[in-house]
């Protein structure tokens, strides 16, 4: 009978086990990224909304907004970086914005998506959420922020 019971308990260990592992990996790969989860979550499930009454509606995914071209190449020019992940929802809508143009903007990508870790250059760069807008006078804006409101904030010509 003491047989049956211990038997019985062993096939609850293995799963256990993993699940023990998938915590320990997970909060090892906070702790070593030093990234603040929960402003990490919050810029992703809550982007920075703007106030701008001018600011001009984002186009639906592939379609081309009138001088998306030449917004994307002058953020470029002006040293803005758009920093984002490739599992963010915001950054894949901040780059449908632009439609085709998007091939054209300053994006880095600051998750490696074989490890899942945060890259040198967004640590460095102080990355804590997506996407992450840094300009040439070092204003860091998070969250979608729409195109008018991108040229305005990099000095570029609005179209």
């Amino acid at each position: 009978m003491v047989e049956n019971q211990n038997q019985s308990n062993k096939k609850y260990l293995l799963p256990l086990a993993i699940v023990i592992a998938g915590v320990l990996v997970a909060g090892a790969i906070i702790a070593v990224n030093k990234v603040d989860l929960s402003k990490l979550l919050s810029a992703v499930s809550s982007p920075q909304q703007t106030n701008n009454p001018q600011a001009t509606p984002t186009p639906t995914p592939g379609e081309n907004s009138p001088g998306a071209e030449a917004l994307a190449k002058c953020l470029t020019e002006k040293g803005v970086k758009f920093y984002g992940a490739y599992w963010c929802g915001h950054c894949q809508n901040q780059k449908a914005s632009f439609g085709s143009a998007a091939q054209y903007l300053p994006y880095i990508e600051c998750v490696d998506k074989t490890t899942g870790q945060l890259s040198e250059v967004c640590k460095t760069a102080g990355i804590e959420a997506f996407p992450t807008w840094i300009f040439p006078d070092g204003t860091k804006q998070m969250g979608e922020i729409p195109l008018q409101e991108l040229a305005q904030l990099a000095g570029c010509p609005v179209q």
